[in-house]
């Protein structure tokens, strides 16, 4: 006949206490792993660039949003100059809304619904910027007559990273080819941003396009005076 061993209570209070103990040295010793390697931030990683703005939109929205800069020297970067002649700023992506959302891997379609559009700066000159946004077009009677939320980033990363601005709720764009400010600051001779704000509004695109007219008229000028 089998004899039925029956634990204590003593005994099983011990080994509870054991079990505790164990799992508590198991705990310590990962935290201890984690804190000896600590997992890289994303914002310690150094980047070859100085800030960057970042502007994104409903990622299933067909609307085409573009964002517009200008730099101290009046220079402006859009989708039409996507990195103006010795400028250190330049539009990385133009994302046109659905139309390019759809890429060929073997030959076979992948769509990767992500809206958004990158401005970045390799260097920053002392001055003021402007950065507007521009509602282009949307090509989704779906979304006629729809409001596109619209979010706003500028980061700075030299010498490190920073968090300049962030929309706290987003612009809403109502209308196609309306202009709204997305965000305006100053640099200072050490690189450093300072006087970001939200007003006042400038159209970019009105500026952007009175220029190339008196551009087109001064060379007009010029050709006359060479006949």
């Amino acid at each position: 006949m089998k004899k039925i061993k029956i634990n204590r209570p003593e005994e099983s209070s011990f080994n509870d206490i054991v079990l505790l103990l164990s799992a508590g040295f198991v705990v310590l010793f990962i935290m201890a792993l984690i804190y000896v390697n600590p997992v890289a931030k994303i914002a310690n990683i150094k980047k070859p660039i100085t800030a960057l703005i970042t502007v994104t939109w409903p990622d299933e929205s067909a609307a085409d949003v573009d964002i517009w800069v200008m730099s101290p020297d009046g220079t402006i970067t859009n989708y039409m100059v996507k990195n103006p002649k010795q400028s250190p700023i330049s539009l990385d992506r133009d994302d046109l809304g659905s139309s390019n959302d759809t890429f060929f891997v073997d030959g076979e379609p992948v769509v990767v619904r992500k809206n958004y559009e990158t401005v970045s700066f390799r260097f920053m000159q002392p001055g003021d910027y402007v950065s507007t946004i521009h509602y282009y077009n949307n090509i989704s009677e779906l979304e006629d007559g729809a409001i596109i939320p619209v979010n706003v980033r500028l980061e700075s990363f030299d010498p490190s990273y920073k968090l300049k601005y962030e929309t706290k709720t987003p612009i809403m764009l109502s209308y196609i080819k309306q202009e709204v400010i997305a965000v305006r600051w100053s640099v200072d001779h050490k690189g450093n941003i300072y006087n970001v704000s939200t007003s006042p509004f400038l159209s970019l695109i009105d500026t952007y396009h009175l220029k190339q007219k008196m551009d087109r008229e001064e060379q007009e000028e010029i050709q006359g005076i060479e006949r």
